[in-house]
């Protein structure tokens, strides 16, 4: 039992710290406002899935860049 609720802890240390980083870059890059505690709520339960589609966007835009420049 005690180390179903660690991982549950750990899961969501690892989505509060996705949270806070995520709507500080969106603050930082001027992509919205802050969010709502919904919203808030949505990244730290679904961060696996919301990492995943930043990291592929990010990497996709990051590499479409690159072969412009050549």
């Amino acid at each position: 039992m005690i180390e179903i609720l660690q991982y549950i802890s750990g899961y969501l240390v690892l989505g509060c710290v996705w949270s806070l980083w995520f709507e500080y870059f969106c603050k930082t890059h001027k992509i919205g406002g802050e969010f709502s505690n919904q919203e808030r709520y949505a990244q730290l339960f679904w961060w696996p899935l919301n990492l995943g589609v930043f990291l592929y966007t990010w990497l996709s835009e990051f590499f479409k860049n690159i072969n412009k420049d050549y």
